[in-house]
């Protein structure tokens, strides 16, 4: 595969630190330690000496920062490699994390002392070794760190420097299918389980985000945006219970690499519709192309519905539901460019 993308594209690697607020557990801290067994055998682990609510705030911004990095790039070699007009505004939303990161480092300082004294009121009978083992104040502020650097990728391809880094950026695509897959699966989980019986404006709302990545994923390549035209198109189901059958058959059909594949591939609309609408292939049926249909030479892998999942195979409600009835004489074989075709591929 070609790496040709690099040319548009940019390493990122995110470096975030906190202050963890423990410290190493030791003998001395422990009456009778003599009992315990000897340090090639067992290690003490550690001691919490400051209260951990007081730092969740610093990981919330740390798993934002991380998102918005899979948002806008696809993880590669400890970091992710992003599309240039994507890095840009990946580096907006970096800054306001860090700017509000740097606020809140700057708070937790001030108000160091004070909580440390609240967290060993509550352990009188614990203070005297926790309290040696707290920093200095202004030893804090070297414990947190939010910083990225941001670097022209080129592998050398010289083979006595050995090392993996082509073959890692050439499996960008196979990544970039992952973690889309990762994600549908996830919210598959989140806000269309079996128990729900409707649907909401607000359970679709994850759709236009799924196809903002899809679209910031399209350097690796162009046809990601076809699953991004997809997910859009779900996103704008009106609400109905129809359409929790809907967007259910249809992101079960996405949840895994070879569903997607089917899609950015190029697979027809009747081939993806044998699988998904066979109830003897339904869950577990190959997507495989017709014969006399031009597709991709091979097999595109099984679609597994993640595990409490069931899937409707019923095509009707995808056409109820998306697709309003046309005059018999309007109707065509194909209608290109249309939501009847985006559909159809899902069916």
């Amino acid at each position: 595969m070609s790496n040709n993308y690099l040319d548009n594209s940019v390493y990122l690697r995110l470096e975030v630190s906190i202050w963890t607020g423990k410290a190493r557990l030791s003998r001395d801290d422990i009456p009778n330690a003599n009992k315990l067994p000897p340090d090639t055998l067992a290690t003490l682990g550690t001691k919490r000496i400051f209260d951990p609510a007081k730092l969740r705030p610093f990981g919330a911004l740390k798993t934002r920062a991380v998102r918005a990095c899979d948002q806008h790039g696809v993880r590669c070699m400890g970091g992710w490699i992003v599309e240039t007009g994507a890095a840009q505004r990946l580096a907006t939303e970096l800054q306001a994390i860090r700017d509000e990161f740097d606020r809140t480092k700057s708070q937790f300082v001030s108000d160091y002392d004070a909580g440390a004294d609240a967290w060993l009121a509550q352990y009188p009978e614990w203070a005297s070794i926790l309290r040696p083992a707290l920093p200095e104040s202004y030893e804090l502020r070297k414990r947190f760190a939010f910083r990225w650097q941001v670097l022209e990728v080129k592998p050398v391809e010289s083979p006595e420097y050995g090392g993996t880094a082509a073959a890692d950026i050439g499996g960008l695509e196979d990544t970039a299918l992952e973690a889309v897959a990762g994600e549908v699966k996830e919210l598959l989980g989140r806000g269309f389980t079996n128990e729900r019986t409707s649907i909401t404006t607000k359970s679709l709302r994850p759709l236009n985000a799924l196809a903002d990545k899809c679209d910031n994923y399209a350097f690796t390549r162009p046809e990601m945006a076809t699953l991004s035209d997809v997910f859009r198109e779900l996103a704008k189901c009106e609400p109905t219970p129809g359409t929790l059958s809907l967007v259910r058959t249809a992101l079960t059909a996405l949840s895994t690499p070879a569903g997607l594949r089917s899609v950015t591939f190029g697979a027809t609309a009747q081939s993806i519709t044998k699988g998904m609408t066979d109830p003897a292939m339904m869950g577990l049926g190959s997507f495989m192309p017709d014969p006399e249909e031009e597709v991709a030479p091979e097999p595109l892998g099984t679609v597994v519905p993640p595990s409490g999942i069931v899937v409707d195979p019923e095509p009707a409600v995808l056409q109820q539901v998306l697709v309003p009835p046309e005059p018999e004489e309007a109707k065509q074989d194909t209608v290109e460019g249309s939501l009847n075709d985006i559909i159809s591929m899902l069916m």
